[in-house]
């Protein structure tokens, strides 16, 4: 796989940015979005794996009855007054593909406050190539409060982990704020870091909305960030990774999408790895709805970043009110390097139900490989003395815009 992209690497280096490019239809799969179901894994039945879980006689994960068991080992750290991370030092090795029959598997880990209290997921999981699809991957939680301590995903909270060699294909992901296909959030305080290495998302529609709990008004400053692999990410190294065909839904009111990360935090790296991500901002009354259906306000204004690798980079200055959420959590040190990167997805705005919503002021910052980069004017201020870099990067598909029936549209820029 490395080797595989290195030499799409370098034939794009030698023939430089392609002068021709292709507009993606409206969805990016041409996945359906359904899945075949058949007298195999019922939802709700987990066993338990072969292995104990050390580097010798790692837990062996070979069916859908396995990954439920991994699941039901994360602790509920949300109601409890300290929880540790789970599989800390453990092994665990997948080794066959695994078919969720069309059956909801929930999020390995899903939630994290401080170091401890957590419920997530601190081990080495190898996917070993083989996939996980033909089902969904549901919230374990839906209704709390758009803030940065629950994650949705296949992982969604991670703390010191390593995942590799994972492929999530034909599934359906269903997030409520901050939420990736692979990780909702990789956690790092300066104790730990994470590795998401050789990860793939393939043929996938990421379907996020906000929290059932509480009016959606006004969510700049708020953690409304979703990402083709992980939705935000401090102290993580991403590598090789890829999203193929992937169409990631989020509401207007989001604040930063990435291709392969939403955020991108202190101390991470995104290094030779491929975006063919759809970001699809979805104007109305879909996911843009307060509890019981009412319309979310018409009156705020919002900045959103999405960017074909990563949609936002807040640096240690800080992002308005966002800036204050991330200062009130344990922060990585280091810059950020984004290298050796392709973006071949499209990031559209697309009009899906028309309301006043789209009355509204609306900024869009948007790019090829970076959608945001918060006050790099300020770095040498004193301020920041880590380095933040991108190189050796290609955008070879640009941004397009759908028509939008009525109302106004986002000043884009």
């Amino acid at each position: 796989m490395k080797k595989a992209l290195s030499l799409v690497l370098t034939a794009v280096m030698l023939l430089g940015v392609l002068s021709v490019f292709t507009v993606l239809p409206v969805s990016a799969t041409d996945w359906d979005g359904n899945f075949t179901t058949s007298d195999g894994w019922d939802g709700t039945t987990a066993t338990t794996p072969v292995g104990d879980g050390s580097l010798e006689n790692p837990y062996l994960i070979a069916n859908a009855e396995n990954l439920l068991w991994v699941q039901r080992q994360i602790p509920r750290a949300d109601g409890m007054e300290s929880a540790a991370p789970a599989f800390k030092d453990m092994y665990l090795e997948q080794t066959a593909d695994i078919d969720l029959n069309g059956k909801s598997l929930i999020s390995i880990g899903f939630y994290y406050a401080t170091a401890n209290r957590m419920g997530a997921f601190a081990g080495n999981y190898n996917g070993n190539g083989f996939k996980i699809h033909n089902g969904t991957i549901a919230s374990y939680n839906d209704t709390h409060g758009l803030n940065g301590n629950w994650g949705h995903g296949l992982f969604g909270i991670i703390y010191g982990a390593t995942l590799k060699n994972i492929t999530l294909e034909k599934v359906k992901v269903i997030g409520h704020g901050l939420t990736g296909a692979l990780v909702g959030r990789a956690v790092a305080d300066g104790t730990v870091t994470n590795t998401i290495e050789n990860c793939v998302v393939r043929d996938t529609i990421i379907d996020v909305n906000f929290p059932k709990n509480g009016a959606v008004v006004n969510v700049y400053g708020g953690l409304a960030l979703a990402g083709g692999i992980c939705g935000w990410a401090s102290g993580t190294d991403f590598l090789y990774c890829t999203t193929d065909s992937v169409d990631l839904r989020v509401p207007v009111n989001f604040n930063s999408m990435g291709g392969i990360v939403g955020v991108l935090d202190d101390g991470s790296i995104v290094d030779h790895c491929i975006g063919d991500t759809d970001i699809i901002v979805q104007f109305g009354n879909t996911g843009n709805t307060a509890s019981g259906g009412a319309a979310a306000s018409t009156t705020q204004g919002v900045e959103t970043c999405m960017g074909g690798i990563v949609g936002f980079i807040p640096s240690r200055w800080g992002y308005g009110d966002f800036g204050t959420v991330l200062g009130e959590l344990a922060r990585c040190t280091g810059g950020v390097t984004i290298s050796n990167c392709i973006n071949t997805g499209s990031g559209r705005l697309i009009s899906i139900q028309d309301n006043n919503l789209c009355a509204a002021t609306y900024t869009t910052f948007y790019g090829g490989i970076l959608g945001g980069f918060n006050r790099p004017d300020r770095i040498d201020q004193n301020k920041d003395t880590y380095d933040y870099l991108i190189e050796n990067c290609y955008n070879l598909t640009p941004f397009t815009s759908a028509t939008i029936a009525s109302g106004g549209f986002p000043y884009m820029r």
